[in-house]
């Protein structure tokens, strides 16, 4: 199978270069034409007062990422697909429909976390009707 539609869901944190690299490198490698997807929470740039707010990201904070990343040239030729929305894997599982490979990030977790999110991770592989590749995101959070 030849991955034409590539898309990778970003969180929009800065601990994802390693997850930007491998779509990426991927992309090129094959030739797909690649689509950065990012979900924002319905609360996403409100405040509330109960909690600090999620901050609200953007296109253009996508296609910024791209470029500190060194990667100008996709940055300019790649779809980026930002949605606003409460459950992530239905809005992934909607925006992988007829692409080839999802590319994800996955932070690695103490055995408690893992046992409490793994589900998570498992309930979006289930939902999303194209091969999902894990990548591990960057340990290091210096930008």
């Amino acid at each position: 199978m030849a991955y034409e539609k590539i898309v990778v869901a970003l969180a929009g944190e800065r601990d994802e270069r390693s997850v930007v690299h491998e779509a990426v490198r991927l992309a090129g490698a094959v030739n797909a034409h690649l689509t950065v997807l990012h979900v924002n929470d319905p609360a996403a740039g409100k405040t509330t007062m109960m909690m600090e707010a999620e901050p609200l990201v953007t296109e253009s904070d996508i296609q910024k990422m791209f470029v500190d990343l060194g990667y100008l040239d996709q940055a300019s030729k790649m779809k980026v697909d930002v949605r606003i929305g409460a459950s992530l894997p239905k809005e992934i599982a909607s925006a992988t429909e007829g692409s080839d490979l999802l590319d994800i990030g996955h932070r690695r977790k103490n055995r408690f976390l893992a046992a409490l999110a793994d589900a998570a991770d498992k309930h979006l592989a289930d939902m999303v009707s194209c091969p999902v590749l894990i990548v591990p995101r960057s340990e290091n959070h210096d930008g």
